[in-house]
């Protein structure tokens, strides 16, 4: 910012028809003209930024002038909805993550029951299998140990958070067979390298902020063909069961076509049984004569 001693006058506008001449006189009062040169006096109420600019009304300092810009263009901006925060929801559709846990498997209850006493959660997919282990609230990734091999898998607790103490959390022995994590590109040259399996994460699955519910969760691939799909009944050895028949992602058509195509099957192996003729051949067995054996074609 630049004193002015005396009368002086500044432009404002870059000569784009549109600039303003603001002139103070040697009282420090303040007057004005346009780009016509036509004085101004400012004896009445602010003007607006286009009246400054497009009429013969200034009376007007650089920055109050900048002010009235401003004004202006929040004045024609497009108005922001007001959002009522108390019709705001606060978190998440936490049911709708919870079913996807539990998705083609199941919840786990301690032996309080209700929804505060889930142990653990578990969902399965053709290819894959996730336990979710429920654990305090503020729980991070260095507060926990995670162990996963093909036979089993271990979650424990480093650091003592409040509602929990340190020590185990779970164990438990896969139901079935599983898969090794695929090797990365980097490790070719460790051909011995000990395989790996599963990942793991901590995500929050209900509430919100300091107070959220977290989980473990663990993810491993199913071991098995490729051209079939093996539906675990259960999570962990000892586990409760859950039917198959009832997971939504499991083919009622594919299962009907399956059992007939196996009672084809079954049927032409009968068919080719009751069918066969009987062949001779000829047995040595201290001189007998040969005797007739049946025997398929």
């Amino acid at each position: 910012m630049t004193r002015l001693e005396g009368p002086s006058s500044v432009t404002f506008g870059g000569g784009r028809g549109r600039d303003v001449t603001v002139v103070t006189d040697a009282t420090g009062g303040v007057g004005g003209m346009n780009g016509s040169g036509s004085a101004v006096s400012g004896d009445g109420g602010a003007p607006g930024a286009s009246e400054v600019a497009n009429e013969d009304v200034v009376d007007i300092s650089e920055s109050a002038y900048a002010k009235l810009l401003e004004d202006e263009r929040r004045a024609t901006a497009p108005a922001v909805p007001v959002v009522n925060a108390a019709s705001t929801p606060a978190a998440r559709n936490w049911d709708a993550v919870t079913v996807k846990m539990t998705r083609n498997g199941g919840a786990v209850f301690g032996d309080g029951g209700g929804d505060d006493g889930v142990v653990y959660f578990w969902c399965q997919d053709a290819k894959e299998v996730t336990l979710s282990v429920v654990v305090a609230p503020g729980t991070r990734a260095k507060d926990v140990d995670v162990r996963v091999t093909a036979r089993d898998v271990r979650v424990w607790m480093k650091t003592a958070l409040a509602g929990s103490c340190a020590g185990e959390v779970f164990s438990g022995e896969w139901s079935h067979e599983i898969e090794a994590e695929p090797k990365d590109d980097d490790d070719d040259d460790f051909g011995d390298a000990m395989p790996t399996f599963g990942d793991w994460e901590i995500t929050d699955f209900e509430g919100t902020g300091a107070q959220a519910r977290r989980v473990v969760r663990v993810t491993v691939r199913k071991k098995g063909s490729e051209m079939l799909v093996h539906w675990w009944r259960s999570c962990v050895k000892g586990g409760p069961e859950t039917d198959p028949a009832t997971f939504e992602d499991r083919s009622a058509s594919k299962a009907s076509k399956a059992k007939a195509v196996w009672d084809q099957a079954q049927e032409m192996f009968r068919e080719r049984i009751k069918n066969r003729e009987l062949v001779e051949v000829d047995v040595h067995d201290d001189g007998d004569a040969a005797s007739p054996i049946a025997a398929d074609e």
